[in-house]
């Protein structure tokens, strides 16, 4: 990864305090090793310098880092292990380490999540995905690793400064559901800075008690057909010759569907496999899964 000179002087953390973050575990891995396993998560953990703090028991450190590699500073915030949400009672949990740290006339300039990975070679001509939560962006790069991802940490975090080390990029905003309409309107605004679009494909897809939940990226991907917990292994024969056929056609329609980039069918087919399993406690077919998944998300939310 190669760094460029930075241009402006802006206070910064220091970078051992990173890596010293990264010893040890905390709530949000947890979840995540829950999700994807050991291996995946220590990528994740390493790529995003996702950190642990002390300030509450499990806390996890997101860290900004630019492009220029100067640490800008960290969120320090604290979710459930088990659920993955953030832990918002008695009152909600989440402090700036400059703050905890009580750094003397730290200047805060903040910088979108994720932004350290434009150094990286090869990241020239990879779109940029932009979501609100750190927590949706790196469980979104494991599902759809034809972007790099990156968080804004909330709603009014979507900002020309901070878009500008994007410029010229081609740059995709996936809004939680109760944000649309203010990313919506901030976009028009931006597209002098990069070449930017809004995806309304949550939208277009959930009820309105998940946009009153402000339903996002994460809660979706996490909840697809495509997605499947760590301890499916192997699939189980269907209980007869005609079950068998019938999952065998399923299997070859979708892999029909995915090469047709027919994102309905695509669909219809996951739903139709499932169905030889309604009580999802019988393992599923994972190699299909591991070999179609990326595609098949990709025509989903395109």
């Amino acid at each position: 990864m190669k760094f460029e000179a930075q241009p402006k002087q802006v206070s910064c953390i220091s970078p051992d305090l990173v890596e010293k973050s990264l010893k040890a575990s905390n709530n949000f891995l947890i979840f995540l090793n829950s999700l994807f396993g050991t291996d995946a998560t220590e990528s994740l953990k390493e790529r995003y310098k996702i950190g642990s703090s002390k300030h509450w028991n499990g806390a996890t450190v997101f860290w900004q880092i630019d492009h220029f590699g100067k640490v800008r500073t960290g969120k320090i915030m604290q979710y459930d292990a088990t659920t993955g949400k953030r832990v918002k009672e008695p009152y909600r949990l989440i402090q700036w380490v400059h703050t905890a740290l009580n750094l003397k006339d730290f200047s805060l300039s903040q910088c979108l999540f994720g932004l350290h990975f434009i150094a990286e070679n090869g990241s020239e001509n990879k779109p940029i995905a932009i979501v609100e939560s750190e927590k949706t962006a790196i469980i979104a790069s494991v599902f759809l690793p034809k972007y790099i991802w990156m968080a804004t940490g909330g709603k009014e975090g979507l900002t020309a400064e901070r878009l500008q080390p994007l410029a010229g990029r081609k740059v995709i905003l996936f809004p939680d559901l109760n944000g649309f309409e203010l990313w919506k309107e901030k976009a028009k605004h931006l597209i002098n800075v990069s070449d930017i679009t809004v995806s309304d494909y949550l939208q277009k897809r959930v009820s309105e008690s998940e946009v009153k939940q402000g339903y996002d990226l994460a809660d979706y991907l996490t909840n697809l057909p495509l997605y499947y917990p760590k301890e499916w292994s192997q699939p189980l024969p269907a209980n007869n010759v005609n079950d068998r056929w019938r999952l065998i056609n399923s299997i070859c329609n979708l892999e029909t569907a995915i090469n047709s980039d027919d994102g309905e069918t695509v669909l219809k087919q996951i739903d139709r496999i499932y169905s030889f399993f309604p009580d999802k406690e019988t393992d599923l077919p994972i190699d299909l899964f591991r070999q179609y998944a990326p595609k098949a998300l990709s025509i989903i939310l395109n």
